[in-house]
């Protein structure tokens, strides 16, 4: 597979079952359709999907959060096509998007533990900016990352 073979497209409702398969594969937290739905409706233009042959691989949602900033409320890529790029393109789509819409960050949260995630964001320029302790369901704390947007 090759980055060019990778269709970024919007989301649609009808790949709502496939976003929660990757979802529930790759998150520890519990989504529903109505939720992946309600997140559509509410900002469409930041829900974007990953598709190869006809197969989502992956996705990335963010909605507008404060008058500055653009919030990342999940980005996942399948484990079997980790490490490919797809993830770093959808992050970068995303960016634009909240470039273009005048934000002048994008935010996000992610687990403390998760150090290959935090590996990933600071690699694209996101620095933590702080703290939220017992933010998951199983009381795991989350460090707010954010990457200030120049370009």
């Amino acid at each position: 597979m090759k980055i060019n073979q990778i269709i970024f497209r919007p989301f649609r409702p009808e790949d709502v079952e496939d976003v929660l398969k990757i979802a529930s594969s790759r998150f520890k937290e519990k989504y529903s359709s109505s939720l992946i739905l309600q997140i559509y409706k509410y900002f469409p233009e930041g829900f974007l999907v990953a598709e190869l042959e006809g197969e989502i691989v992956g996705y990335i949602t963010a909605v507008p959060h404060y008058p500055t900033s653009l919030r990342v409320l999940m980005v996942a890529v399948k484990r079997e096509h980790e490490g490919r790029g797809i993830g770093s393109q959808l992050m970068g789509r995303i960016e634009t998007l909240a470039y273009m819409k005048g934000y002048s960050s994008v935010k996000l949260e992610v687990r403390q533990d998760n150090i290959r995630a935090i590996g990933f964001y600071r690699s694209r320029g996101y620095r933590t900016v702080g703290m939220i302790e017992h933010y998951y369901s199983d009381g795991s704390d989350a460090f707010i990352m954010e990457k200030p947007l120049n370009f």
